[in-house]
């Protein structure tokens, strides 16, 4: 009886999020994008590049964000150097480029987005975007961005997807960001609800964003922005068109340090988010947040919910079909996010990498102490 009950209990904490990602897969498939209303190209744009010792990576990222199609008194590139080397601040300089120099006894990312706003000032642009030092962006990613916001978005998310698949574990990595865009983003537009950020190719009015700055205080600013904009009833639109391409993981190393952050910095906001629930004024995205916030973080999903189906037939339990039903909606979830040009031998290769994975994104959850406050750098190349 004991292990029954053990046994339901490990269903409902394991296969609702199976049911919930199946859900939202699926309305990802009825996502739309409006037509394009072409931008006045009035909107002036300030480009804020947060970089903690990415000198290998900078130049590329800052440059693509500067060679833009789009007027050039309308914006301007700014990288925050957070214990970047002089030689790569001299470079970037040379070439039209802000840096802000900065080094903190405690780095973090928010840290560096505020000290990059004060360098601004109060009335710099009207549209702030913020890439990571590893992005690259399209010549024409500041006019897509213009088009959006003149299309009526008050926030936007763009496309971010994968610059790079040369290693199984990067495989892994870039197949789990598109699924999050199809869940997390187009699934979650196509009902009415904000797409997720991600940290990158984010944009926000200029006067908003200045306003909130100041009070993110975590390793996780992305996830404090967006309750910010969901109290305030601001609308995140996903631009499925506007891509950015990011660095992914190459090693097992760097995705346990990369989880561990993201892990921590979901759980540690979390009890904030509860108490902030007046403050949400009972919307249903922020219950959506805190629904998405509180469940295992996928990799375990894949990793424990077929091995716990296997262990429930083996023993013979009655809701054994309700675990094999939970791993075929997992299943059918991924499939519905990764895109056919995903689909391939490659693929399937790197899925072996799923059980060391998920062993150390379960390792993560006992290691979260200090990710709060403390920065966990992940390498460039």
């Amino acid at each position: 009886m004991i292990l029954k009950t053990i046994n339901w209990i490990f269903l409902v904490i394991l296969g609702f999020p199976a049911l919930y990602m199946f859900y939202y897969a699926l309305c990802s498939k009825f996502f739309t994008q409006k037509n394009a209303v072409k931008g006045k190209r009035m909107r002036r744009f300030a480009v804020l590049i947060p970089a903690y010792k990415s000198d290998t990576c900078i130049m590329s990222t800052a440059l693509a964000a500067k060679n833009q199609y789009y007027p050039i008194n309308k914006f301007r590139v700014v990288v925050i150097a957070d214990s970047m080397k002089p030689d790569t601040v001299e470079t970037l300089r040379s070439h039209g480029i802000e840096v802000v120099e900065v080094s903190f006894e405690q780095s973090s990312k928010a840290k560096s987005l505020q000290a990059g706003m004060d360098f601004l000032g109060a009335d710099a642009a009207d549209i702030v975007t913020i890439l990571d030092a590893d992005n690259i962006v399209n010549e024409d990613y500041l006019a897509s961005l213009d088009d959006c916001f003149e299309n009526g978005a008050q926030a936007v998310q763009s496309h971010r997807t994968a610059k790079n698949t040369d290693t199984p574990v990067a495989i892994i990595d870039a197949a789990a960001e598109e699924i999050n865009n199809s869940i997390f983003r187009k699934g979650h537009c196509a009902t009415g609800l904000n797409s997720a950020l991600i940290g990158s190719g984010m944009a926000f009015p200029y006067t908003w964003f200045g306003s909130k700055v100041k009070d993110f205080k975590t390793t996780g600013e992305d996830k404090e922005i967006e309750l910010a904009l969901l109290i305030d009833g601001v609308s995140v639109s996903y631009a499925d068109n506007i891509l950015v391409l990011d660095e992914k993981t190459r090693t097992e190393d760097n995705y346990a340090r990369q989880h561990r952050r993201w892990i921590g910095s979901q759980y540690n906001l979390f009890g904030g988010a509860i108490k902030d629930l007046s403050a949400a004024k009972m919307k249903l995205g922020y219950f959506d947040k805190l629904l998405q916030w509180i469940m295992p973080p996928r990799m375990i999903i894949m990793g424990v919910l077929p091995a716990m189906a296997i262990i429930s037939s083996i023993f013979n339990f009655s809701n054994s079909m309700f675990w094999w039903g939970a791993v075929i909606l997992l299943v059918l979830s991924m499939l519905l996010g990764i895109p056919g040009s995903m689909l391939n031998a490659g693929l399937l290769k790197a899925l072996t990498k799923v059980p060391v994975l998920a062993f150390s994104s379960i390792a993560s959850i006992f290691h979260l102490k200090g990710t709060k406050d403390n920065f966990i750098h992940t390498d460039h190349q």
